[in-house]
């Protein structure tokens, strides 16, 4: 195996402070003098506020219920029975590889900075831009698949409560821009509240699940194990039941995105 170096940042002088209590990068070296220097932030999300977002941002019950046609359509009840497994296992896999990186060398960017320190020498800056990039693309694609999702869901209530309404597909794009419009200038100007909409967002995650299990425990129709466990369906023309199963792991695997 090739060897992998840690290189130390080239150093300065110390962190500065501005008038707001943000830091600024600090580029100096630890030293005797310095190493007791605390970078000092200011604090926007409380401990509660901030947990209250990991744990929305995961959406995972949410992402299930609004996605469930995607797997019913494609390998039917047994692909997302045991779908769920096979994407719980990979994601604690990778949550393994994730945290032995991050006891290594703890970060508070994007793995572009584990990238940079473990690649081979010769691909490092190559391999780096590349990985940098990709988690740059995948914020994009997370935020376009979140506002698709929830204008499907928008225009599915407006269909269920107005009869005569046509829903057309540049209503969802529509839709999409409008949402996306929306959290921009809510991001930009009224910023103070965001912690405190996720913390109502964090609560309502928790209080909906509960109902949900309430309702559908006792009001929805039994199926049986066999119809659970070994039920395949593929209603989007795919012949092949191994790609069609495939396809349905997209809705367990979107919880974990």
């Amino acid at each position: 195996m090739e060897d992998y170096e840690l290189r130390e940042a080239k150093l300065g002088a110390h962190a500065s402070v501005d008038e707001h209590m943000v830091a600024n990068a600090y580029p100096g070296q630890r030293t005797e003098q310095t190493r007791d220097t605390r970078t000092r932030v200011r604090r926007v999300f409380s401990f509660a506020q901030i947990f209250f977002f990991a744990l929305t941002y995961m959406s995972s019950w949410e992402t299930m219920a609004l996605n469930l046609q995607a797997t019913l359509n494609n390998g039917g009840p047994r692909a997302l029975a045991w779908g769920i497994i096979i994407v719980v296992a990979g994601a604690l896999a990778q949550s393994a590889s994730l945290a032995e990186m991050a006891s290594a060398q703890p970060i508070a960017g994007a793995q572009y900075h584990w990238t940079n320190t473990f690649a081979p020498i010769r691909q490092r800056r190559f391999i780096t831009w590349m990985q940098g990039w990709i988690t740059w693309f995948a914020w994009v694609s997370t935020l376009a698949g979140v506002a698709n999702t929830s204008a499907y869901m928008l225009q599915s209530l407006v269909v269920a409560n107005y009869p005569n309404y046509v829903p057309e597909a540049y209503h969802v794009t529509l839709i999409i821009f409008a949402l996306l419009i929306v959290e921009g200038l809510m991001n930009m100007y009224t910023w103070v509240f965001i912690p405190w909409i996720e913390l109502l967002a964090g609560v309502l995650h928790i209080l909906l699940f509960v109902i949900f299990v309430v309702v559908l425990v006792t009001l929805a129709p039994r199926h049986n194990a066999d119809f659970v466990f070994t039920q395949q369906a593929s209603n989007t023309g795919w012949s092949n039941a191994f790609i069609s199963f495939n396809l349905g792991l997209m809705t367990p695997t979107w919880g974990f995105v």
